[in-house]
Parts: structure tokens; sequence; C-alpha cells
């Protein structure tokens, strides 16, 4: 079973109990929800929400949000695996999935602490335009460390738009987990969940013509 977490956007319109003005990218300075969602990746049935205001912290909610998750996990299922974006890559995040035995693989908050080992690092050729490292690391806001995969590929003429992280000449992407999988594995399991944002947009279109959110 595989579990996809993320946080979305929702805009009001209007007086809507609970909204308030946030991180808003497309509609700046509205009011906004800001919930929590979870998906069943094989079925893409929404597992499990968590409704917030439009100006909730980076990961507030996160841990209730999996604790609800869990109880709903049926008692025969083999093996859980959870993927979820760098808004969850904390310490009590991530320690609640360990306690759960649940593998997982967190996009990784580019830190100082990160950001110094990365020139460091010993990457293998992954293909044509990617390398692929890993390391042990421990930010200084968590209490142990932890298993982080890195991939780097060389910036571009083409690369315009860089929603990356980039350090002299390279673009990053990094992973912190807990999974028995290679590196490379890691990797292509994380991107599983390219679809995600395209099934969260339909569920809250669902929702939408149903009830408001704060009903």
């Amino acid at each position: 079973m595989i579990l996809d977490v993320d946080s979305t956007v929702v805009t009001v319109f209007g007086y809507q109990e609970g909204a308030a003005v946030g991180y808003n990218p497309r509609y700046r300075g509205k009011r906004s929800y800001d919930p929590l969602l979870c998906l069943e990746a094989n079925s893409g049935f929404l597992w499990d929400t968590e409704l917030r205001a439009g100006n909730a912290g980076t990961w507030a909610g996160s841990v209730e949000l999996l604790a609800s998750c869990f109880v709903s996990v049926p008692a025969d299922i083999r093996e859980l695996r959870v993927r979820a974006d760098a808004g969850f890559g904390y310490d009590p995040v991530l320690t609640v999935l360990e306690q759960q035995a649940a593998e997982y693989a967190v996009a990784a908050r580019m830190t100082p602490s990160l950001k110094r080992v990365l020139g460091a690092l010993r990457y293998q050729r992954l293909n044509a335009r990617w390398e692929i490292a890993e390391c042990e690391h421990c930010p200084s806001d968590w209490q142990q460390a932890r298993r982080s995969v890195v991939a780097r590929r060389r910036i571009e003429e083409t690369d315009t738009q860089r929603t990356l992280f980039t350090l002299e000449r390279y673009l990053y992407r990094a992973w912190v987990c807990n999974s028995p999988l290679s590196a490379a594995g890691v990797w292509h399991f994380y991107d599983g969940r390219a679809g995600m944002e395209r099934r969260t947009e339909k569920i809250l279109y669902q929702v939408r013509r149903q009830k408001p959110l704060a009903q």
C-alpha cells in the first residue's frame, strides 16, 4: 500500500470560517485554506484529510493526519510505503513514519548542512543527464542522522525556469528515506507521485460542487 501525502491551497471568496491569508501563489492576499491530503496511490482513493487555515505552519497537522491514516490501514497490509514533499521533511513527521514501520521517501529540505555536503559526495552515473549519490545526514533540528539520496545534473542553457536547487554548475534533487531500495530505486519510487497534483485537483473540484469546505 502506497500513501501519497501533500498540501494544497484552496482560495475562498467572501468570508469562510477558518480561512486565513497565507501563501497563495495564484491569488495573493486572498483568504484560503491549506488542507493536507492523503491519497492511496494505487487506487487514487482519498484516504484522509486535515483541514488547515491558509496561514498554517509548514508541517502543522501532519502528525495528526498520519495518525488518522494509519488507523484506517487494513491489518492484512503486508507493506506500507509513504511519499511526501519537502513540507513533511521534519523530525516529528519522520519519527511517526518510523514508529509505524512505514517505508518512506520524502523530498529533502535544502538545509545549510545538506548544501555543505553536496559537492563532496561521490556521484555515479544514473542516466545520460543525471548523477546520483547517497549519504547519512542530520540537520540541526533532527534527533538522528537519516539516509539521504541526492541527484544532480549540469545546468543547461535551456533551463530558463529553475525550480530545483542550484549550486555552481549543477541542479539538485534530494530525498530523505528509510527504504531498502537502491538510490536509483528511491528516485523512481518517489517520481511515482507525479500524478498527485492532477488527482488532487479532481478531488477538490468534486468537493466544491457538493458544499463549502468549512461546513
